[in-house]
């Protein structure tokens, strides 16, 4: 690997997580594939569980399905979660890592249609152990559909050493690519993400330190005492400065912070139905229009 820096975060995961007996290639594979999943599943999970690269993997080295934020391998979880939450919302997060300094079309091709045979109605044929039972769970998620508020979620990554200019035609492929799965009707939504070595690096900083981040707080007052709390604040923020508390450098929602304190967004149930009536009421009512059911 020619990057010394993300060679030495490599290193750091290995050993963090027990990974032995390991090239470089795999070894690289689990660390990205981590850093990646872990944006969409805060939580801890066993690395091993997403990998599937190897003989009959599609070319694709890690596949996650995520249902209710949670990271699931069977089809009793999946009803776990459902039953939990009285609905199904779905994730599928697939990876494809390479230890080379550039980005392949040729690349590209095989992982998006290793990923479009995953979603074929016909069994894709010689898959690994790993890839079949995620495909045998896959089958199970879209026979409950009627449980779904929307559509699952389908993104895909592809992660090197090297840096992303976005030239054209990369970018043209990887449109090409999302606009292909999107036309399955599969999915509610399809993103597929270059990762560089800088974006991946920042991903295992993010991972590995606390979360700081520097607002404007202008309208505060601060709290008594509290045992075991340094600081205490009470005020208001405005609504781009509260957003930088809740948000990675790259836009999305830190699911990270919510893992102690549940405030995520939780789908539409009927909660959060009934504050979005709500609010859309008290609108209503202050243009001077009647309320809705």
């Amino acid at each position: 690997m020619h990057d010394r820096i993300l060679a030495s975060y490599t290193a750091d995961f290995r050993a963090e997580q027990g990974l032995v007996g390991l090239n470089e290639a795999e070894a690289f594979e689990r660390f990205a594939s981590f850093c990646i999943i872990s944006k969409h599943h805060p939580d801890n999970f066993d690395v091993e569980q997403t990998c599937v690269g190897g003989r009959g993997d599609l070319a694709i080295d890690a596949a996650a399905l995520i249902v209710n934020e949670h990271l699931v391998t069977s089809a009793e979880e999946v009803d776990y979660f459902k039953n939990a939450l009285k609905r199904l919302d779905v994730r599928f997060v697939f990876v494809q890592a390479k230890t080379t300094a550039h980005f392949d079309t040729s690349d590209l091709a095989s992982f998006s249609l290793g990923v479009r045979r995953f979603f074929s109605p016909e069994y894709p044929g010689d898959v690994n152990p790993s890839l079949a039972s995620l495909y045998r769970l896959k089958e199970y998620i879209y026979d409950a559909s009627i449980d779904m508020d929307r559509s699952p979620v389908c993104c895909l990554y592809y992660v090197t050493t090297g840096t992303w200019r976005a030239e054209p035609p990369l970018v043209g492929a990887i449109e090409h690519i999302r606009a292909d799965l999107m036309g399955t009707d599969l999915f509610s939504s399809v993103s597929f993400e270059p990762v560089d070595a800088e974006a991946l690096k920042a991903l295992y900083r993010q991972l590995k330190h606390k979360v700081t981040r520097e607002i404007l707080f202008e309208k505060h007052t601060i709290l008594q005492a509290i045992g075991g709390v340094q600081e205490a604040y009470i005020g208001i923020l405005p609504c781009q400065e509260y957003l930088k508390l809740t948000l990675n450098d790259d836009g999305t929602l830190n699911r990270r912070i919510f893992y102690d304190n549940v405030r995520d967004y939780q789908g539409n149930n009927a909660v959060n139905r009934e504050i979005a009536a709500t609010l859309g009421n008290y609108i209503l009512d202050s243009l001077g229009f009647s309320e809705v059911e």
